[in-house]
Parts: structure tokens; C-alpha cells; sequence
């Protein structure tokens, strides 16, 4: 899954916006626009290709007087994508733990790496 950075902020502008499980967010294309310093059309463009990518669904939404209102953002396609990206997130977990560990050990004297390797 390749996001661009606008993409990405998009996405965590939708998650904040994501305040109770139950109910998906609906933020405004010009609030986004606004807290990202971008224009709406920028949005526009960048949630039409979440939406074709999957990771995200709109729905139109009406007021009680029955005119167009926010869209309603459905994140399954994102929940649906996370575990798949789980056994990256392990990878760079051991790598980093790994680096930390080679670290560790040179800044050991020699006889107290030998110690520490035996046992």
C-alpha cells in the first residue's frame, strides 16, 4: 500500500475525526482542507483515490431538510488492510530490537560480551 503523504494525512485526519466506533466520521472537505493548509479540490482528488485504492468509502450524507451535508467516511477497507501490514510492523519491531541489542553489546567490555554471550 503506497500512500503519498497527502493520503496518509488524510487518513489520520479521518481517524480524528472517528469519535465513536459505532458511527463513522464525516468531516467536512473544507475542514480537512483547512487543518491540512490545502485546498478542497486537493482533498477531493486525494479521497477519490483512497476510495479507489479501497481504503475508504463515502456515503452522501442529508440534513433533516433533506439538503447534501458532509459526507459520511467509511474506514473498512483501511481496518481490513491493517492486519495485513502487521508482519511489517514485526520485521522493523526485530530489526530495530536488533540494532538496539549490537549497540548494547559494543559498548561492553570484551570479557563482559563474553559473559553475556555464553549465557
Amino acid at each position: 500500500m503506497n500512500l503519498s503523504p497527502m493520503q496518509f494525512n488524510i487518513i489520520i485526519q479521518l481517524l480524528e475525526y472517528w469519535y465513536d466506533a459505532s458511527r463513522p466520521p464525516f468531516p467536512t472537505k473544507k475542514d480537512m482542507a483547512d487543518r491540512m493548509g490545502v485546498t478542497v479540490r486537493a482533498i477531493q482528488n486525494n479521497i477519490a483515490l483512497l476510495e479507489k485504492a479501497g481504503l475508504i468509502r463515502r456515503e452522501m450524507r442529508r440534513t433533516a431538510a433533506g439538503d447534501y451535508d458532509s459526507n459520511i467516511y467509511h474506514l473498512d477497507g483501511l481496518i481490513e488492510k491493517v492486519p495485513s501490514l502487521e508482519p511489517d510492523f514485526a520485521r522493523e519491531k526485530d530489526a530495530k530490537k536488533a540494532l538496539r541489542q549490537a549497540r548494547s553489546d559494543a559498548q561492553l567490555s570484551p570479557l563482559r560480551r563474553r559473559v553475556r554471550t555464553k549465557g
